[in-house]
């Protein structure tokens, strides 16, 4: 059984497989990411968890779990069961009639856990369970840690990272593209799930290997700048929020398990954190040119 060993905002966790093809399509993903075993924010080489991902063809690990609820109006679908025991199990598909995988942890914040495909090899499919298991995984062993893995867009300028917050739909990635197109010096760092991590006080924004649809995964990091809500309107106006608003949309836009209090609490005590120790903006704006120059001069250029 082949395994990989990921670090992602300096945390650390392995990804164990036995494909008859190798895991060079997991590599080529995750080839930034991959660390040695002295890495990562300890500094020990310390998994915060490890996941064993095989195929089951009959699906066999499915049969005798009771389906709770599927998440979500649209794909990626997340499904719940339980077992007779009542143990949690997760699932993920682009299917809305049935899940393509099975997840097995021993409780949400279980330091292994395991990853069952179902039917015929298949790439793309494995590749999509195990990033929405890893991005889970991931998310609900960091809640404690001060990290934030959210769904947002997220650009650099000149050693600064700002993050776009908002609806699926609302423009996200439009925005970020326009901030690119006109503003010298600005990059992409992650079209989809950048992590923001609070390191003793100083808050900081890294790339991930899940980036949505763009092919953007940085392993890099950067000092937060500012975090901006965005809404759809017919004119470009840029408002500084207050703490209880930027709390509730940096809340709103976290990936987390909100039934499990340790995650919850973890969650709500590093939101504070960002928020205390950045700024937050709502734009109202159109797409174009003028709504990203109105954001870049006022997060970029403004004086608390």
């Amino acid at each position: 059984m082949e395994k990989l060993k990921i670090e992602i905002a300096g945390h650390l966790f392995s990804l164990q497989t036995d494909f008859p093809s190798g895991n060079d399509f997991l590599k080529a993903r995750y080839s930034e990411f991959l660390a040695d075993e002295n890495t990562g924010i300890s500094g020990e080489g310390k998994n915060i968890f490890s996941l064993k991902v095989a195929m089951d063809k009959e699906a066999g690990t499915a049969k005798n779990l009771k389906l709770i609820r599927k998440f979500n109006d649209e794909a990626p679908y997340l499904w719940l069961y339980e077992n007779t025991g009542g143990m949690l199990f997760f699932g993920f598909s682009n299917n809305p009639h049935e899940s393509s995988c099975i997840l097995s942890t021993e409780e949400p914040c279980s330091r292994n856990a395991s990853l069952a495909v179902f039917g015929e090899y298949d790439e793309n499919k494995i590749l999509f369970c195990i990033n929405n298991s890893l991005m889970l995984l991931y998310a609900t062993n960091t809640a404690d840690k001060a990290t934030l893995l959210i769904h947002a867009s997220a650009i650099t300028y000149k050693g600064q990272s700002v993050v776009f917050l908002g609806k699926s739909g609302t423009g996200k990635s439009t925005h970020a593209s326009l901030w690119i197109k006109n503003i010298k010096d600005c990059e992409m760092l992650n079209d989809d799930n950048p992590v923001i991590i609070d390191m003793d006080g100083k808050l900081y924004v890294s790339g991930s290997p899940w980036s949505g649809k763009s092919t953007c995964y940085k392993n890099r990091k950067y000092p937060l700048k500012a975090i901006v809500r965005l809404k759809q309107a017919d004119r470009n106006k840029i408002t500084r929020m207050d703490k209880m608003e930027a709390y509730c949309s940096l809340l709103s836009s976290c990936s987390y398990i909100r039934w499990n209090r340790t995650i919850t609490d973890g969650i709500h005590s590093t939101v504070s954190s960002v928020i205390s120790g950045s700024e937050s903006f709502e734009l109202e704006c159109r797409p174009d040119k003028e709504a990203a120059m109105l954001c870049f001069k006022t997060t970029m250029r403004h004086d608390k």
